[in-house]
């Protein structure tokens, strides 16, 4: 079925003279989407306009079925000397349509996918007499005349600059939903739901040998078999699909002159030009065969520059460009990258954004390359190939990085799909991949998916690391904290008590990492209740912590604060004062008044302050945490925004409700579109927001029964004051930098 567009172009090429000097051109789309039958179509409506006009066939995809077609055309229109051995058939074929006594014609070149065969000069020697002009390229005996027209289609792009201008290539694009519903709801017949129809349409991406081969697999097995019965087993897995269209029993009719010899179904179809690419351009090939792997939408540049090394090609080797920076890639592979871009877009496996950085793919193109890797034995190192490059290019969760987080997203989700099998470095790419996209969810406040995903990078990492490694407790710190962020603080409290024991055990008491366990398990206490045990968990931690690293360093002040917490919980404000101050002190000397830290410190004294009815001052902290936050990160950053929330809060505690009210405003809005209207952060600054606007109206009517009174509302029940700070990731820096933890270590190992 031809668009409107499709056979407005097209129909040019059936009217002769009209054309003039354009009177051939290509039809380029990928295998998918039925070209032959488009041009089928073009000839009848070309013979239902001047049933005078002779159209011919030429099977074109290689120089046999030309030389075949050639004959064919020739005993059909009975050109003398046909029979003549010494007589060249592809000079007599051309004379005649050469001659313009013989009428209008349309020359159909169908599958030429490889143009070589059509523009290549015979090599020398071969015997002029008895083969007339045949030493020219065999694209000279399609004749260029103003009676006669050419339409050629191909599934390369390549192919059809070969042999037309670039202005007379005609790309088919995919299909509209509404040309897709005509097609498939004429295969299946009316008796088939329209909506069971269109649900089909979409899973097959509109692709016409999709539908038309699906639409054949349904036909032939009614009356026991319908389109919502396929629907449902297409969705069951990708060896259903495979199952589906790969099925050698589908009986496709085909139209009058289609290419007996081209294949119907269109995993085979992909396949063959799969073969073909990896031949002509083996580099394009890897390149298809790693996208395959990825989400088909949204695939960055970065995760596709992939080259081959210089030797023989190995289907268990690949080498990927490490793109630290341009400057450190060659010119070479730049080029050659581009090159094989472009032939997979002249084929039109691939498309392109407009940014030229992202591409997509045809998830049934995807399903066809993973099956063909599958019968090669190489469906495991692309796999794997995929694997390494998601764990190496997923950011850790920093909110700098949300946006690449999003993008990699779907792209992290479907690698974690695949199933390794029992090779390690490949379970260790799924850990990663797994860990750094709990952190983000947690981050971004989704934590239900980042529990599912935190307990998935556990159970990888138990898989191939020792008990007490590193990986192991990062991942049950994380998982815990996604806990406690769903409020299940039991859960949370089981797991961090475990991972203590782990660590006592295998690590020995005073271990950092045994340390940091202890630290995550006492801040799970308190969300028990059970806060006289956190506290003196907190008391033993810093104590430790003091005697081997002594009282400035960055873990000790990092347990002031812990401990100061787990007091203010108790509402003992005035030692949790002092243990705060001790820690900004700290802070401040280390890494200066600016640093995030520092600001940490000085936010949670503001709080204690503001407990302590010391309201002057803790404005001062808070606003000094604000400030210092907006100079360091941009203004809509979370943590800017909870300097806002909390000086609102504050604000609101000491009933200046005008300059509050704007501040939640700022707070509510920017968390809104930074975190998502339902991230707990966002509800909580909402609900005090509403509450002082309420206050607000009922003062602003002149209700004689209300009186300004504190009507804050508490986000945290077990805080005095409900901190915004709280709503932070617990214990964010119980993950020291690196060299933080070889210093530990050291001190550990010496004492």
């Amino acid at each position: 079925m031809l668009g409107p567009s499709v056979a407005r172009r097209v129909g040019r090429a059936g009217r002769g003279g009209v054309c003039g000097e354009r009177a051939r051109l290509a039809l380029a789309t990928n295998g998918s989407h039925r070209k032959s039958q488009l041009a089928i179509e073009h000839c009848y409506r070309v013979r239902e306009a001047s049933p005078e006009t002779w159209v011919f066939w030429v099977h074109a995809s290689n120089e046999a079925r030309f030389e075949h077609s050639y004959r064919g055309i020739a005993n059909c229109i009975k050109v003398p000397g046909r029979q003549d051995p010494k007589r060249d058939i592809f000079q007599l074929v051309h004379d005649w349509l050469y001659d313009e006594r013989k009428g209008r014609w349309l020359l159909i070149l169908d599958n030429v996918d490889d143009a070589n065969f059509l523009l290549k000069t015979p090599s020398a020697g071969r015997n002029r007499e008895t083969e007339g002009k045949r030493w020219q390229p065999l694209i000279n005996f399609v004749p260029q005349c103003q009676h006669g027209s050419v339409l050629i289609t191909t599934r390369s792009r390549i192919a059809a600059r070969g042999l037309v201008d670039e202005r007379d290539i005609i790309s088919v694009e995919p299909m509209e939903m509404s040309y897709a519903l005509l097609l498939l709801q004429k295969k299946v017949g009316p008796q088939e739901k329209s909506e069971d129809v269109v649900e089909l349409a979409a899973e097959l991406e509109c692709m016409p040998l999709a539908m038309v081969q699906a639409a054949a697999y349904i036909v032939q097995r009614r009356p026991y078999y319908s389109v919502q019965q396929y629907l449902v087993k297409f969705r069951k897995s990708d060896y259903k699909k495979i199952a589906l269209f790969d099925n050698k029993d589908i009986q496709v009719r085909e139209e009058l002159r289609r290419d007996s010899e081209a294949e119907n179904s269109i995993i085979t179809t992909l396949q063959i030009t799969f073969d073909y690419i990896r031949e002509t351009r083996p580099s394009a090939g890897d390149l298809l065969a790693l996208a395959s792997f990825f989400d088909r939408q949204g695939i960055h540049e970065e995760l596709l520059r992939v080259k081959q090394g210089q030797h023989e090609r190995s289907s268990n080797s690949v080498q990927v460009w490490e793109d630290k920076d341009s400057s450190s890639q060659s010119s070479a592979d730049d080029s050659r990258f581009e090159d094989a871009i472009q032939m997979l877009r002249a084929f039109s496996l691939i498309s392109v954004d407009m940014d030229g950085v992202n591409f997509e793919m045809h998830g049934l193109v995807q399903l066809a390359i993973q099956h063909w890797l599958k019968k090669n034995d190489q469906l495991g190192t692309w796999q794997k190939e995929s694997l390494r490059i998601i764990a190496k290019s997923f950011p850790g969760g920093e909110h700098e990085t949300w946006t690449k987080c999003q993008t990699l997203l779907p792209h992290a989700k479907k690698v974690l799909s695949y199933k390794p099998g029992e090779d390690k470095e490949a379970t260790q790419h799924q850990a990663t991949i797994a860990s750094k996209t709990a952190w983000y969810l947690l981050h971004i406040g989704e934590y239900k998916a980042s529990v599912s995903m935190g307990r998935r990078a556990m159970t990888e990492w138990e898989k191939i690391r020792e008990p007490g490694h590193k990986d192991i407790l990062k991942s049950m710190w994380q998982l815990g904290s996604a806990f406690t962020r769903q409020e299940k603080h039991e859960e949370a409290e089981v797991l961090h008590r475990r991972s203590v024991e782990i660590t006592q055990a295998v690590l020995g008491p005073e271990h950092c990492d045994t340390l940091i366990s202890l630290s995550y398990f006492a801040s799970a206490l308190e969300r028990r209740g059970k806060v006289e045990l956190a506290e003196s968990i907190h008391r033993e931690v810093l104590q430790t912590r003091t005697g081997i690293l002594g009282p400035e360093h960055p873990h000790t002040l990092l347990s002031f604060s812990l401990l100061a917490q787990a007091l203010s919980g108790q509402g003992q404000y005035e030692e949790a004062e002092e243990l705060h101050r001790r820690a900004l002190e700290g802070r401040e000397k280390i890494w200066g008044p600016q640093n995030q830290r520092t600001l940490d410190s000085t936010s949670f004294l503001s709080i204690v302050l503001s407990n302590r009815q010391k309201y002057e001052e803790a404005e001062v902290m808070s606003r000094r945490a604000l400030e210092g936050r907006e100079k360091a990160l941009e203004k809509e950053h979370p943590d800017t925004l909870t300097s806002v929330y909390c000086l609102a809060y504050l604000l609101h505690h000491r009933h200046r409700y005008e300059e509050a009210i704007l501040l939640y405003q700022r707070a509510s809005s920017g968390y809104t579109t930074t975190l998502g209207l339902n991230h707990p952060r966002t509800q909580a600054c909402l609900n005090n927001q509403l509450s002082l606007e309420r206050l607000l109206h009922r003062q602003a009517s002149g209700d004689p029964s209300h009186e300004p009174r504190h009507e804050v509302v508490d986000d945290s029940t077990d805080q005095p004051y409900p901190g915004p700070l709280e709503v932070r990731l617990p214990g964010a820096e119980l993950l020291p930098k690196e060299s933080w933890w070889r210093k530990f270590k050291k001190k550990v190992h010496k004492a």
